[in-house]
């Protein structure tokens, strides 16, 4: 099937690489895990933040409630299962709290259907595919943003999500984590864990002021020039590495 296919061109192109570049430790683990690439021939290069303004932190919480975000494909891969569940349960304590999910996917029927099925339709907003305008809006409108995937080598969402005040909680099963090491972490599929997280940071303010604050500084600290620098390193790596095979 496709998926037979795509994973024998990934091996193809790792066993013929003379250096590897991963987008994080946790990409890099399942390369050497699942592939069997040698470690030593992988460097791992981070991505860095997406340009664009701050927004403030700062939410005027209005009669509707306030918002926990989620942006990305609505597949399996992506976990939104896991925070239509999650969601259940906040609103059992956050009755006000609603949930917008943005983005298409196969999936987009079956999470509607699961949010009706556990009478939280109402609450949970699918909005679709949409503009990099609005979903910008959102990220300056949500008071917190949940990558909640199953597999994820980085995940930049996160990042926009701060970029525009939003404080973020992540599955431990992505990249970005490593650097954000001051978001909440909350293992795949752990509704119970999640939806303590989203409450907490709905009722403290201070809190969840104080992660966004937190979140910035990692941010800041990420730079493309810095990446790029990192990736010339990798490369100059590979190219003699590849001489010294050539001169065998």
């Amino acid at each position: 099937g496709p998926v037979g296919s795509i994973s024998a061109v990934e091996r193809a192109g790792l066993r013929t690489a003379d250096r590897v570049c991963a987008v994080s430790g946790f990409t890099r683990d399942l390369l050497v895990q699942e592939y069997r690439v040698d470690p030593q021939r992988v460097t791992v290069v981070h991505n860095a933040a997406p340009p664009g303004a701050l927004s403030s932190p700062v939410r005027e919480v209005g009669p509707e409630g306030p918002t926990v975000l989620f942006v990305g494909r609505l597949t399996r891969q992506k976990g939104v299962g896991f925070l239509v569940r999650a969601a259940a349960r906040v609103l059992e304590s956050c009755p006000s709290a609603r949930f917008v999910v943005m983005g298409e996917g196969e999936d987009r029927t079956r999470m509607i259907e699961m949010a009706a099925a556990l009478g939280i339709g109402r609450r949970v907003f699918f909005a679709g595919g949409v503009t990099s305008e609005l979903r910008d809006r959102a990220y300056a409108e949500a008071s917190v943003f949940v990558l909640s995937s199953v597999s994820e080598p980085f995940g930049l969402t996160p990042l926009e999500a701060l970029r525009g005040g939003a404080a973020p909680i992540l599955s431990d099963a992505c990249g970005v984590r490593e650097v954000l090491p001051s978001a909440p972490v909350v293992p795949p599929w752990d509704a119970a864990g999640l939806a303590n997280q989203i409450v907490e940071l709905l009722s403290s303010e201070p809190r969840r002021l104080a992660l966004v604050e937190e979140g910035r500084a990692e941010l800041a600290r990420l730079t493309w020039a810095s990446s790029a620098c990192q990736l010339e390193a990798a490369l100059e790596m590979a190219r003699s590495t590849s001489a010294r095979r050539m001169i065998r």
